[in-house]
């Protein structure tokens, strides 16, 4: 698996939840 595409993965992913919590707020 590629280092750099599973980087991009996690950023995505921490974005998502940051959002989702500001949302949820």
């Amino acid at each position: 698996m590629d280092p750099h595409h599973f980087t991009q993965e996690r950023i995505k992913i921490l974005t998502l939840s940051i959002k989702n919590l500001y949302n949820t707020k």
